[in-house]
């Protein structure tokens, strides 16, 4: 059930952080497969839950997220930085 689908998100989530330690940011590339997929479908879930439809993320994953400087929005980020 909800423990094993939180125990991959939790995974996820790690290699994230780890990814931020080594990187300085959350900025992913779309293109790595296993973590961009992930990060793509954070966002996608995070606008979900914003427009009020059935979304796997939760007021504690946001958290979780914002507590790493998560990057909701990547277009925005990249304008930024550039």
């Amino acid at each position: 059930g909800d423990t094993v689908k939180n125990d991959h998100w939790m995974l996820k989530f790690s290699k994230l952080k780890r990814y931020k330690e080594i990187h300085g940011d959350c900025f992913v590339n779309l293109k790595d497969k296993q973590l961009g997929d992930w990060v793509r479908s954070q966002r996608q879930q995070y606008k979900f839950l914003q427009e009020g439809k059935k979304s796997q993320m939760t007021d504690e994953r946001v958290q979780l997220l914002d507590d790493i400087d998560f990057i909701w929005d990547g277009v925005d980020f990249a304008r930024k930085r550039a």
